[in-house]
């Protein structure tokens, strides 16, 4: 079992203030969260031209393992 994990609404918030998306980032966070699963990596990165600012960005995340889950906890974002 996966768990996507963020403080209050910091995720909320970074993706609102970095990503010009007309799709809300609780539509899609069960999606994002397969998609790292899936390629095992801790990380999703949003391209240039999705940006605010015109430059790719990373939104970066802690990998924890539990005995019965494993979750990816919102660290932040950094420009790539």
């Amino acid at each position: 079992m996966y768990e996507l994990r963020y403080r209050d609404r910091d995720l909320i918030d970074m993706y609102i203030q970095n990503v010009k998306s007309d799709i809300p980032i609780v539509m899609i966070m069960d999606d994002l969260l397969d998609f790292m699963v899936k390629r095992k990596i801790d990380h999703f990165d949003v391209p240039a031209n999705r940006s605010q600012t015109g430059k790719a960005i990373r939104f970066m995340f802690k990998i924890v393992e539990y005995k019965d889950k494993t979750v990816y906890k919102f660290e932040g974002v950094k420009t790539i």
